[in-house]
């Protein structure tokens, strides 16, 4: 395989690439306004990004809500025929109802390496009156303005000869996780007009329910067609870049996990007159037992939540080398001071989570579960619901021995399910402690000095010309756990959208400068050797 130089492309680039339309910088730190030199990479990203904002518009106007199977359906049609015209086989995976798309570009050879790209095509659920445009999925396109708001552009402005790379799309799924779709397609599109030869062979998967449901067709797929998927390496593309936008590579992510905590009080349910500074609340005693579980900085008092975490010296570096202008974090999201668990977000990211989602109180149902209470009246039970992010030191078996050990230590005698009437009359403070792997899957990590995270490494210092922003974890849980433990394969993760996209939220965007770059770093990955 020849060697190729990632600033001087200039073999193989067709007549069209060499006079590539205006594009205003996509990278910070240029001036803007500054145009992207003819032939240049920047210029074979950025024309090859252009001829697709049509198509990605139109993705984005089909709602992809996985529970919503027609509509996945409608989204899967189209991108199987946006993958097969840039010359993929594909597979559409049934999946009852909500079909997964596995892509693979034809011309591969037993020489390459085989890399398995993953991308999810479904978005969140949306509240359409949170979103500041008629439809989340009617895309509008804006840009910042000096009051730290958004005016419109129009839309057709996208699709001239003149784009700026501050403008941005709104719609669902934008950024999470259309765009990094439309942009693999846009590298694609610029590997073709290049005339080049991937130096690796390229495999992708779409799953239809990332956000709905997690890993049930995935994890079937996986199964079933092992020797399909079959890969060197695993590449996801999903979630926001860190805030500057910078060249970003994470190897990591957390999984989940879901404590549940139930406090009884008398047998029944009893009128709070009548019985009154007589009888305790157990709701009373439950928000105190879960209040103490964090101090005023937000750290975990938990006795050995935390222990089992180490940072090494590589980790260490390179979170040290990861800018962060916690002031700006902390006025974007609106808060005056975040918990001091690591020295900054990236750090937070390697330790685990405790985040009490809900609490409730009343009488124990039949199926072990609270039935609410209504009225004036000291409930017979309350239960907290605990969600946990775990990382790989931290699993659930770990976390049920602290647990069980912190609630004892506060006094408690932990049963199993409801107390009998002998430890009713004994102990004056009786609880149940349930920790479950929760539905997000378990926690994975690569090592940052892996031939993936290499490879990576190169392809992003050579098209960027300097190494790029890496973090040992990503906070987030996501799915490739069923391949990456089916396939037994190592991955990284390389996130392409702006840090500030709100994906999960309303109003989520897209900045035109990342779909630009993310083109460019995907093509670089194309043409690097593993």
């Amino acid at each position: 395989m020849m060697t190729r130089n990632f600033f001087h492309w200039t073999i193989g680039l067709s007549a069209g690439i060499c006079c590539a339309m205006a594009v205003l910088s996509p990278l910070e730190g240029q001036t803007s306004g500054a145009a992207a030199q003819p032939g240049s990479m920047d210029a074979v990203a950025a024309k090859a990004a252009a001829g697709t904002y049509r198509e990605f518009i139109e993705l984005l106007k089909i709602p992809n809500i996985s529970a919503v199977p027609a509509d996945i359906q409608e989204n899967t049609a189209l991108l199987d025929t946006m993958f097969q015209k840039r010359g993929f086989q594909t597979t559409v995976w049934p999946n009852s109802g909500r079909p997964l798309l596995f892509a693979e570009l034809k011309g591969s050879q037993p020489a390459r390496k085989t890399i398995l790209f993953y991308m999810h095509l479904d978005g969140q659920p949306v509240t359409a009156s949170e979103w500041h445009q008629e439809s989340p999925w009617d895309p509008v396109m804006k840009k910042k303005n000096d009051r730290g708001g958004f005016d419109t552009v129009p839309l057709e402005r996208l699709f001239g000869s003149q784009v700026d790379p501050e403008w941005r799309v709104f719609a669902r799924s934008a950024g999470d996780d259309k765009g990094p779709i439309g942009m693999f397609l846009a590298a694609v599109d610029a590997l073709h007009s290049m005339g080049q030869e991937p130096a690796i062979n390229i495999k992708v998967v779409l799953d239809p329910e990332e956000e709905g449901g997690g890993a049930r067709g995935l994890r079937s797929f996986v199964t079933e067609r092992t020797e399909q998927m079959r890969a060197d390496a695993l590449v996801a593309m999903d979630g926001p870049m860190e805030e500057s936008n910078s060249p970003y590579l994470v190897f990591g992510f957390r999984g989940g996990s879901s404590v549940q905590i139930q406090v009884f009080g008398a047998r029944t349910e009893l009128h709070s007159g009548n019985y009154g500074n007589y009888t305790p609340n157990p709701l009373q005693k439950l928000a105190k037992l879960v209040g103490n579980m964090k101090d005023d900085d937000g750290r975990v008092t938990i006795p050995g939540f935390y222990d089992s975490v180490t940072i090494d010296t590589g980790m260490r570096q390179a979170l040290d080398a990861i800018p962060f202008d916690e002031e700006a974090f902390n006025r974007r999201i609106g808060i005056a001071q975040r918990e001091k668990v690591g020295k900054n977000i990236f750090e937070a990211f390697l330790y685990p989570t405790l985040t009490v989602s809900r609490m409730t109180a009343g009488s124990l149902g039949a199926n072990g579960r609270v039935v609410p209470f209504a009225g004036g009246v000291i409930p017979a039970v309350a239960e907290a619901t605990i969600a946990i992010r775990v990382v790989p030191e931290t699993p659930p078996a770990y976390l049920r021995q602290v647990f069980t050990k912190y609630v004892e230590s506060q006094g408690y005698h932990l049963v199993n399910g409801q107390p009998t009437e002998e430890e009713r009359a004994k102990y004056r403070d009786l609880a149940t402690v349930t920790v479950s792997g929760g539905g997000g899957g378990g926690a994975l990590r690569t090592s940052m000095s892996s031939p993936v995270a290499d490879w990576t490494r190169r392809a992003f210092t050579k098209a960027f010309g300097k190494a790029p922003d890496q973090a040992p974890m990503y906070g987030a849980t996501l799915p490739i756990g069923a391949i990456v433990e089916g396939l037994n394969v190592p991955f990284v993760i390389a996130p392409l959208a702006n840090g500030d996209d709100n994906q999960h939220t309303s109003d989520e965007n897209l900045r035109i400068g990342n779909y630009i770059n993310g083109t460019k770093s995907i093509l670089a990955l194309f043409l690097e050797r593993y």
